[in-house]
């Protein structure tokens, strides 16, 4: 399962129907991946610390584009909001090309996005990537400012997560989740991740509960800050 259908699709969506604490067991973390802060290389700001002064200055002003309402990556702007204290214009777009559009045209100061669909922009020189949301530098993103150095605190990722059914036998989700562990281990899983900008994490049945329970409560703490109802 993914991150935002795990944590946040139940407190934005009534339609959802699922109880994740009644329904699933959480096996194993898979794998994530960070979110990525962009710009138009000729008219946006030229870091991130530059595009928050620039909100400073005139807050509300600054147009922050992101894929979908209640996304990861449209919780992730809210998360910048609100750890660096400015006002952006924040949007969500239809679709994940539309808010790239956003930033390729310089419609947009800027659009935040898993990093699959912008590294192959930024790298061909469309785009510019201000900061990345991961944790520490991950191989292949060593050439981008992490945002938390700019904005402390400011780590969010989009991930997966293998859950099985609420009253599967505990020594069968053990089992799983070696034979997971060990798959993490395989170079050519890591590298099939890697052609999806995906990096594995891994872990026991205990980190994969503790895991959730952070994501949970961080996405669910910027869902009522941001004022976003369910629909």
């Amino acid at each position: 399962a993914q991150a935002a259908v795990v944590t946040v699709t139940p407190l934005t969506y009534r339609a959802a129907k699922y109880d994740l604490e009644k329904d699933m067991e959480p096996v194993v973390a898979v794998a994530d991946t960070p979110m990525m802060f962009v710009t138009n290389p000729d008219t946006g700001p030229k870091t991130l610390a530059d595009a928050l002064a620039a909100a400073r200055k005139e807050p509300g002003k600054v147009t922050v584009t992101t894929t979908g309402r209640a996304s990861i990556p449209h919780l992730t702007a809210e998360l910048l909001a609100q750890k660096a204290d400015v006002r952006f214009n924040i949007v969500p777009t239809a679709s994940t090309g539309q808010g790239i559009q956003t930033a390729v045209s310089g419609e947009a100061a800027m659009t935040v996005n898993g990093i699959a669909p912008l590294l192959p922009l930024v790298k061909s020189g469309r785009l510019r990537g201000l900061a990345v949301s991961s944790a520490k530098v991950l191989p292949g993103l060593d050439g981008y400012p992490l945002a938390r150095d700019t904005v402390p605190g400011l780590q969010a990722t989009g991930w997966f997560m293998l859950f099985a059914r609420k009253g599967t036998p505990a020594a069968r989700i053990a089992q799983i989740n070696r034979a997971v562990n060990e798959a993490l281990q395989s170079p050519e899983v890591v590298a099939k991740l890697a052609q999806t900008a995906n990096y594995p994490l891994g872990g026991s049945v205990a980190d994969a509960k503790t895991f959730l329970k952070k994501e949970q409560a961080l996405w669910s703490g910027i869902v009522k800050s941001a004022g976003i109802q369910p629909e």
